[in-house]
């Protein structure tokens, strides 16, 4: 059900998320978690640029390298943190960014009120497992399916 054909890619992928332009490549079922991980080495590697960069600038070495450093690491480091703060939300909640982004476009989603949060969603500890086991030692497909009602507690909001 929230598998999607990639213009890009020229293959279908299984709970597809997103095409990142970065990597050139989607992110779906299979490489979530490592998706997750990069953004996570992308951070570390920013913060060290940070770091030199800063130690440039004190020790008066090649400043206009440093300032300049400096200032394109900052902006990374803010861009990567919202993009981690973003993707931690869709994976605790169970929702990709394909249905984040476009949720009154998708089919499967037109029924069902945003407020009521992703209807795939299976609780935090399932979540996670769901991202970080599954996708990181299983080789075969989650089939998603569509719940057949509102949830109990959220029929009153109807």
């Amino acid at each position: 059900m929230r598998s999607k054909h990639c213009r890009k890619c020229q293959k279908c992928i299984a709970t597809f998320d997103h095409h990142c332009p970065w990597l050139g490549t989607c992110i779906g079922e299979k490489n979530k978690a490592w998706f997750y991980f990069y953004l996570w080495a992308q951070l570390a590697l920013l913060i060290q640029i940070e770091y030199l960069a800063v130690r440039m600038i004190i020790e008066e070495r090649y400043l206009w390298v440093g300032y300049l450093m400096a200032i394109l690491a900052g902006l990374f480091i803010v861009f990567v943190l919202n993009l981690i703060g973003f993707h931690s939300y869709l994976i605790a909640t169970n929702i990709t960014t394909w249905e984040q982004l476009t949720w009154d476009k998708i089919t499967y989603l037109n029924n069902w009120k945003r407020s009521f949060g992703s209807p795939f969603d299976l609780g935090l500890r399932e979540n996670l497992k769901l991202v970080f086991k599954h996708n990181l030692a299983a080789n075969d497909m989650y089939v998603w399916k569509m719940p057949y009602k509102y949830p109990e507690d959220k029929k009153s909001e109807m």
